[in-house]
């Protein structure tokens, strides 16, 4: 029986590197802190080289237990967690060759930003690669390592993910008509409110 432990991965330079899998759990991503792989059609199990980004991880997805937006927590290791797969594609790719960002999209985004900020967790903000869209289009956000790490009050990789699609306009547009608040909140902030300058919004 295939034993997810057994797995070995070691830091790489940028990457992690799989160092031994003598199981058949398919690797399914990797990054500088982890490397994924596939235990079950509902699960996944990231092991870290270093156990100080585990427990990062790990106190991220505890406190963000029961929302929609993280991956569900369903075991953990000083190396190791387990967690919910997540199937779909990225954000990025999802909008790549899109004219404009869908509202339900935008609407998801401010709701999963206002959520961390509600939830403690000082990083309000998100990678398009490290946001999964389903076949139902709803989304979940995947990597937490750093989430209580990094402290960032308005999205700076959002929007700068945003911004090389050719999308921030559009999308800026439709946060002042959903949320005027948050918009006027990012009106104020150097990192967002020189694009909205520059748009004229």
């Amino acid at each position: 029986m295939d034993d997810f432990k057994e797995i070995i991965v070691t830091k790489g330079s940028p990457k992690v590197r799989v160092k031994k899998n003598p199981t058949s759990y398919k690797l399914i991503g990797k990054g500088i802190q982890g490397a994924v792989f596939k235990i079950s059609s509902e699960r996944c199990v990231k092991i870290y080289p270093e156990e100080k980004h585990a427990a990062m991880e790990q106190a991220v997805l505890q406190a963000a237990k029961g929302s929609q937006y993280f991956p569900m927590l369903y075991e953990s290791g000083k190396n190791y967690t387990v967690m919910e797969f997540v199937s779909g594609i990225t954000l990025r790719d999802y909008l790549f060759d899109k004219n404009e960002i869908p509202i339900h999209i935008v609407e998801q985004l401010l709701t999963m930003l206002k959520e961390r900020e509600q939830l403690g967790i000082p990083r309000v903000d998100a990678n398009l690669r490290h946001v999964i869209i389903s076949d139902d289009h709803t989304m979940k956000v995947i990597d937490h390592v750093n989430s209580f790490k990094k402290k960032l009050r308005v999205p700076k990789s959002l929007t700068q993910g945003l911004k090389n699609l050719g999308l921030l306009e559009d999308f800026l547009k439709k946060v002042r008509v959903l949320d005027e608040e948050t918009f006027i909140k990012w009106k104020k902030s150097r990192t967002i409110g020189k694009y909205i300058s520059k748009y004229r919004l």
